[in-house]
């Protein structure tokens, strides 16, 4: 049997984009730091999950310190990670056709939705912004849950039907 395998050059440039201006590249620590038990055990899917928990942490970081604009841009910057690697990971979906893609991607879309929402009680003016401890503490829930019990489905569905990943030349579907 054949196991996905990481393609790590040439893949989706986003995945490592530095990060924006005025950020620390620095590793996410703490609640947000990346642990072995989250591996999905597919090499490209958990580098993609690291850079996730990353982007969290800077995310959950700047709230502590960071003017409101660089809130707003690491909001963003989380934003847009979550839609490379959540259409990366839909689009491994559809190739293995996994039989839970429908509430995987359902999970995606609310994600999302949320983030959104983030957006936009951080950019109403005068409003209250966004309190740090209740992001910090549904974002951790959200992301150990989705990586620990969702990914790790897919992974062992991709892994059993030995689907090799999506080619970034591919068109989407």
């Amino acid at each position: 049997m054949t196991h996905p395998t990481v393609r790590s050059h040439g893949r989706d440039a986003s995945a490592h984009a530095p990060a924006p201006e005025g950020s620390t590249p620095a590793r996410a620590e703490g609640r947000f730091a990346w642990r072995p038990e989250y591996s999905v055990g597919i090499e490209e899917i958990d580098v993609q999950h690291q850079e996730l928990f990353r982007r969290a942490g800077l995310f959950i970081e700047s709230l502590k310190r960071q003017s409101r604009q660089e809130i707003g841009i690491l909001l963003s910057f989380l934003r847009l990670y979550c839609v490379t690697h959540f259409g990366a990971e839909e689009a491994w979906m559809r190739r293995a056709k996994y039989p839970g893609a429908a509430e995987h991607h359902r999970q995606h879309d609310q994600f999302i939705k949320d983030i959104l929402a983030l957006s936009d009680q951080h950019e109403k003016p005068r409003g209250t912004g966004i309190d740090p401890a209740r992001v910090s503490g549904w974002l951790e829930k959200w992301l150990k849950h989705h990586v620990m019990e969702v990914d790790t489905d897919l992974a062992r569905h991709l892994r059993a039907t030995g689907t090799p990943p999506p080619d970034p030349e591919e068109p989407q579907e």
